[in-house]
């Protein structure tokens, strides 16, 4: 490997995360939060928190909190309710028989 001198700090995402934060793919259900602080990280990197639940806990990986906010719609929802388009990842779940998710 190579060596840099100088670095401060890296702050390293995955390549899912990377690629739905800058590609502007669309995001069913989250939201970016950037909280003002002493904390750079949250200041610049933010974090991830479901639009519709109150009481979730953030998320520092974009793609971890859309998959939950695709269990909660399945743990939340009646079957008939739920839209394909309305999911981050519908290919993870058979909507035609059964609620379930696939392992990811």
């Amino acid at each position: 490997g190579e060596i840099w001198y100088g670095i401060h700090e890296v702050w390293v995402e995955s390549r899912d995360d990377y690629l739905w934060r800058h590609k502007h793919f669309p995001v069913c259900g989250v939201e970016e939060v950037k909280k003002c602080g002493d904390d750079r990280f949250l200041r610049e990197r933010g974090y991830y928190e479901m639009t519709f639940v109150e009481d979730e806990f953030p998320y520092n990986s974009l793609v971890s909190a859309m998959r939950a906010y695709d269990t909660k719609v399945f743990l939340q929802l009646p079957l008939k309710a739920i839209k394909r388009e309305k999911l981050n990842f519908p290919e993870d779940y058979d909507i035609g028989l059964a609620a379930v998710a696939s392992p990811p």
